[in-house]
Formats: C-alpha cells, structure tokens, sequence
C-alpha cells in the first residue's frame, strides 16, 4: 500500500507536465553521451534524445539551466526530438517559460 492520498484535504497533489524535470532529464542523458569517444559502440552513435511528455509542449524551466543544456548540446551536436502526447498547441512547440 502506497499510504498517500491526493485528496484536497492532506495538500499534496501532482504535478502537470508544465512543471515536471524536463532539462534536469536531458542533462541526466547528456551526461551518458559526454564520453561518446571514449569505449565506442553503437549504443551511442548517432547521438540524438527523443523526449515523450504527455502535455502540449510547455514547460516551466530555470533559465540558467536552459543556457546549461542548450550550451551541452551545441557543444556535443547532440539532436533532440519532442514528442507531446497532448493536444497540439496554437505555437510552436517545445516552449520554456522562465
């Protein structure tokens, strides 16, 4: 047995995808690519991240690890694609709100 509820009354509730870890699991992933010249095989060619959430592509992020991450990525050449389970949004998608 679990022992949490997410009734109003005990004021724990979860979280919507806006407000989930995006970047803390991007960095996670670019940690494991860091070394990609080191023990080569093909479990890490290609270098690419495919992220699934299950909102529309809005996520609140600090901005210092946006520039973190998107530095990470620019200097590794690692892609990423984005697949958003919710409905598609009236802008482009993915956006970080500050």
């Amino acid at each position: 047995e679990l022992g949490w509820s997410i009734s109003p009354e005990s004021g724990r509730a979860p979280s919507i995808a806006a407000q989930g870890n995006i970047l803390e699991a991007i960095n996670i992933t670019l940690n494991l690519l860091h070394f990609h010249y080191l023990d080569r095989d093909l479990y890490r060619s290609g270098n690419s991240i495919v992220i699934v959430s299950p909102g529309c592509g809005v996520f609140e992020v600090d901005q210092g690890l946006a520039g973190i991450t998107k530095q990470r990525m620019m200097d590794n050449g690692i892609g990423s694609d984005m697949l958003s389970l919710g409905l598609p949004p009236l802008h482009v998608a993915p956006f970080f709100l500050y």
